[in-house]
């Protein structure tokens, strides 16, 4: 009867240790905490460089509802002005403050965006759809390219998606009901001048008829 109880008791214990978390591959065997993304830039030319947690945490009163919901805050750049042929850049550092790997999935853009904004280094094509994977209190920088090749003022609108989202199964039950910064957006807009913003065409402008020395 006692080895009976024993083989149980070891039965239960071994199941443990099966037990995976149903997430992404970042958080399997992670920590009970979550990963945490933070986002840095220049929001102007000339400007110091500000951040994603900073700005939610100053705004916390004026986003948030009385049940604790909060509107995550938008993230807005200006590459300033570039030349016609020129390139515009704007480094962004993406950190991971959690406690688990993050990982970045391939940044979309939302209708409408100029496709002049690029971003660099290009993603490769993988299966899970991930830009790069951050662990722990390391960091990952991107740029956004603003590339001279039609003139006028550019915008564009990325949306930032991450496991920030996840937690793994382990995490404590306080934890649990953090809410998630993803998406993030970014709004991007810049202006590219130069001669093409006065474009020479074969059009005649017609004065109508005028008398010498008279003016109409």
């Amino acid at each position: 009867m006692k080895f009976h109880s024993l083989w149980r008791v070891g039965l239960v214990l071994s199941s443990f240790l099966f037990i995976d978390c149903d997430c992404s591959e970042g958080l399997r065997g992670a920590t009970g905490e979550p990963p945490q993304i933070n986002i840095c830039f220049v929001p102007e030319p000339g400007e110091a460089e500000i951040c994603y947690l900073d700005l939610k945490s100053a705004r916390t009163e004026e986003n948030c509802t009385d049940n604790g919901e909060c509107a995550l805050p938008e993230l807005n750049a200006n590459l300033g002005t570039i030349d016609v042929n020129g390139l515009g850049e704007l480094p962004i550092r993406v950190l991971n403050v959690g406690e688990a790997p993050l990982e970045l999935y391939t940044i979309g853009q939302a209708p409408g965006s100029s496709f002049r904004f690029r971003l660099a280094p290009t993603p490769e094509a993988n299966e899970s759809d991930i830009y790069a994977i951050i662990e722990p209190g390391e960091e990952f920088q991107f740029q956004a390219q603003l590339g001279g090749g039609s003139c006028g003022p550019q915008t564009a609108r990325w949306i930032i998606t991450s496991n920030d989202a996840e937690v793994p199964r382990n995490t404590p039950v306080h934890r649990r009901s953090v809410q998630p910064d993803s998406p993030i957006y970014l709004n991007l807009r810049g202006m590219v001048s130069g001669p093409c913003l006065c474009p020479l065409t074969n059009a005649t402008l017609a004065f109508g008829g005028v008398i010498v020395g008279e003016l109409e």
